[in-house]
């Protein structure tokens, strides 16, 4: 049995160029004239007070697999440490529902890069986090989806996942489907690392690329597998550079 946690519900009404939002009682005026803080293929994110207000598009509350927002407001209080939630509900005066709140976490481009340059510790560490915010899910039926490179943040040392938009509650327990979308986050982090440090050469990456891509999909123990791999090395990238210069 699924239980919804409805969370808090924020209202919105147009005044002029802003949106207005009524959270505990409280008006938050967003100005929708201006550029968003971001923009997905499901809507649009404003920042307001260093929180992020994702407001979809007329549509993409469905996509084919079930209305979203019962899937959204479900997952409202679920407690993760690096895969981030929605914190609440954003509906309009009528009900409607629009969108959900989260908490934001910044970063230029160019900081998403450096996943393999993190100390063995600290990388082994948000390895063992984010497997247990999976378990998290996985037990309450979550599926995740579109657990992709833009969908990942590295923020003083910590890898988040963020934009839950399209994950969704199902009947089974989505243990495996989960860890493979977190195996294939961590092989195109590792290539697209390499690739921007130039590790070298661009034939030899991607052949590190396959021969570590199998590796990882066939791993029983997520952890346990990179941990066999870096214990001895500062970092993941130092483990690379010295298995790729063996590659003919």
């Amino acid at each position: 049995m699924i239980f919804f946690n409805f969370g808090v519900i924020i209202t919105a009404y147009k005044e002029g160029d802003f949106m207005n939002y009524i959270a505990n009682g409280k008006k938050i005026s967003i100005d929708t004239d201006k550029k968003p803080f971001a923009q997905g293929s499901e809507g649009r994110l404003y920042l307001k007070n260093g929180t992020l207000y994702k407001i979809y598009d007329d549509g993409a509350l469905n996509e084919g697999f079930g209305d979203k927002r019962f899937y959204h407001i479900g997952m409202i209080g679920i407690e993760t440490k690096q895969i981030d939630m929605p914190t609440s509900a954003i509906l309009e005066t009528d009900g409607k529902y629009v969108g959900y709140t989260t908490t934001c976490i910044t970063r230029k481009r160019k900081d998403n890069f450096g996943t393999t340059q993190l100390p063995t510790d600290v990388f082994l560490k948000n390895i063992q986090t984010l497997l247990e915010d999976v378990k998290i899910l996985s037990n309450l039926h979550i599926l995740m989806n579109d657990v992709s490179f833009f969908n990942y943040l590295l923020h003083d040392e910590t890898m988040h996942i963020v934009d839950p938009g399209r994950y969704r509650f199902t009947d089974s327990y989505n243990m495996r489907a989960n860890i493979m979308q977190l195996k294939e986050l961590f092989i195109i982090l590792i290539y697209l690392d390499l690739c921007h440090y130039k590790v070298d050469q661009k034939r030899k990456i991607q052949i590190f690329r396959q021969q570590i891509g199998m590796e990882i999909k066939s791993a029983e123990d997520l952890y346990e597998y990179f941990n066999n791999l870096c214990s001895n090395y500062k970092n993941f990238e130092e483990y690379a550079k010295e298995r790729i210069r063996y590659i003919k």
